[in-house]
């Protein structure tokens, strides 16, 4: 008898959260950027500080983007 092949699961995946920065440099300029490859708020901050440079003031928010809910009507 041949030994069966391991199933391949096929997991649900998350989608990233995504986070908005808003950056104010030292020379007073102003920027709002948006972090995609981060897993959560610490890591938005150090993937924003990794790109930019000369920051005074790094504000990060996670963008909630609502979910729509679905509604089935089953006939009786």
């Amino acid at each position: 008898m041949k030994p069966r092949a391991p199933r391949s699961r096929k997991g649900v995946t998350c989608p990233l959260p995504l986070f908005t920065a808003a950056v104010r440099y030292r020379d007073g300029r102003n920027e709002l950027m948006r972090i995609k490859n981060a897993l959560d708020i610490e890591d938005a901050r150090k993937v924003a500080m990794g790109v930019l440079m000369d920051v005074h003031l790094l504000l990060i928010a996670e963008l909630k983007v609502p979910v729509a809910k679905v509604i089935l009507e089953v006939p009786e």
